[in-house]
């Protein structure tokens, strides 16, 4: 640490030691025992002492002290504005130098091999013997969770030799519930590329080790009627039933139309089966002057739910290019039963300082593993003689957040709320339900761990969980929510 005036180190000391103090509070229960008024109090005063310590300590290192602290478990009462940093451009040594001209990138964040980071895997075409050709590339992690730096292009990883002609975007989740990420890749001119609106690659791999099985075409009954010509799918639980549903941006040549459409999934997570699509759900309306809508799903505000992050382009710039943009789509309804606000062009930082014809593609994950949700973004620029692909890492600097339920409806009680191994639990409102469901979700709103629970009061292991901030869910046998905490995995 850099020598600082005695004032400031004097108030640095009182940071830690009132930071240290809460982290003890909370894994006693003793945080939880007091007044409403007291845990603000609290909550207080570290806020102020960061603030202040921020005009000379980097806000980076004040966030990785209070890493575990109440301020990432949503004991506030009130949320904070999002605020994400300037955008770094092509951060984490993405810079694909000599590649650049061969390759169009779309990335996506997912931890492929399950080693507690996230790593990237493009859909890109590739340049073969003057024939372009889609392919999967694969940049691993070698960083680690809390600092990523992503290694050598690796083409065709994991038995995928290439990709359906016409692929679009990829995503990724564990749709049969073996606890691997398997892969759904939308469709780009669905009539011209034989009429799949999407692919399925199953990873008949394992968590560590992924292997990707041949592409399915239009699985689970994922069809439309027609009118759609090209297909980018995002998977996420969208009604918080403890399975992957299906949000979608298409677009339509014959109307010249951008549409959002969701396949509820009225399977199970081990036996998904999608139903009929639904147009434009949960009040979502895509904006009007964007001509793609490229989504991705998580707790950007970290107040239990999911909102959205669309990528696009928008009116005409210069030389073929078009100004983009990322809309914020805030979930102002629950986790059960979503509905979300009117999108916020360029919200709270999230500005795209590139411009080209391919739009903002946005993914999102924890990258500083601080316990919020950053956004990485990738354009494809053209300045009408030369052309380039941009990286930009959006930091998310908000330090606060809320739980979403009243006090009074609040039935659970979850200690410690910072471990390594097991968490105990508790149902604080007398005669519980004849049936109870803990569901852990991890901050991008995947369900990775669910458990039936008997009586009232008892443990729960979370020592297979990978490293990190989560949701944990109690429900009833209708689904009913009765109780939502924090906690994290150390």
């Amino acid at each position: 640490m850099k020598y600082q005036p005695l004032p400031i180190a004097a108030t640095y000391r009182r940071f830690l030691a009132l930071n240290k103090k809460l982290k003890h509070m909370l894994a006693n229960g003793k945080f939880q025992a007091l007044s409403k008024e007291k845990q603000q109090g609290l909550l207080r005063r570290v806020r102020q002492l960061f603030h202040r310590l921020s005009r000379v300590i980097p806000q980076r290192r004040l966030r990785q002290a209070l890493a575990v602290s109440a301020l990432l478990l949503g004991l506030g009462s009130s949320v904070q504005a999002q605020q994400f940093a300037d955008p770094l451009q092509n951060p984490f040594g993405l810079d694909l130098g000599d590649n650049e001209r061969d390759l169009f990138p779309i990335p996506q964040l997912v931890d492929i091999d399950g080693d507690g980071d996230y790593d990237l895997m493009h859909r890109s075409y590739l340049d073969v013997e003057d024939d372009l050709e889609l392919v999967l590339i694969f940049q691993e992690n070698t960083g680690t969770a809390q600092d990523p730096a992503f290694g050598e292009l690796e083409i065709s990883p994991f038995g995928v030799q290439a990709l359906p002609d016409g692929s679009t975007t990829l995503a990724f989740g564990d749709l049969d519930g073996d606890g691997d990420f398997d892969m759904l890749v939308g469709q780009y001119d669905v009539e011209y590329y034989g009429g799949s609106y999407f692919a399925y690659l199953e990873n008949i791999g394992t968590p560590t080790a992924p292997a990707f099985a041949a592409p399915q075409s239009n699985p689970l009954g994922l069809t439309f009627d027609g009118g759609v010509n090209s297909t980018v799918p995002y998977l996420a639980d969208l009604d918080d039933d403890g399975d992957l549903d299906l949000l979608i941006g298409t677009y339509s040549y014959d109307t010249d139309v951008v549409s959002i459409y969701y396949f509820p999934n009225i399977g199970t997570a081990q036996n998904p089966a999608f139903g009929e699509p639904q147009l434009n759900p949960f009040g979502l309306q895509p904006d009007l002057e964007s001509y793609v809508f490229l989504p991705v799903v998580a707790d950007f505000d970290n107040d239990g739910d999911l909102d959205i992050v669309a990528g696009g382009a928008y009116e005409y710039f210069e030389y073929d290019n078009y100004l983009t943009a990322l809309d914020y789509y805030e979930n102002t309804g629950t986790a059960a039963s979503p509905t979300f606000a009117a999108p916020q062009r360029n919200a709270f930082g999230l500005a795209p300082q590139v411009n080209g014809d391919s739009g903002v593609i946005p993914t999102a994950a924890d990258l500083d593993d601080d316990g919020d949700v950053d956004v990485l973004t990738f354009g494809y620029t053209y300045d009408g003689y030369d052309s380039g692909v941009v990286f930009e890492y959006f930091e998310n600097t908000t330090i606060t957040s809320t739980i979403d339920l009243p006090a009074d409806e609040n039935h659970l009680r979850l200690f410690p709320t910072v471990t390594k191994d097991v968490v105990n639990w508790q149902y604080e409102s007398g005669q519980p339900p004849q049936q109870l469901l803990m569901t852990l979700y991890d901050i991008a709103g995947r369900p990775l761990l669910q458990q039936a629970l008997q009586g009232e009061a008892g443990t729960l292991s979370v020592s297979e969980l990978p490293a990190g901030l989560y949701h944990a869910r109690l429900t009833d046998g209708q689904g009913q929510l009765l109780g939502l905490r924090r906690v994290i995995k150390q």
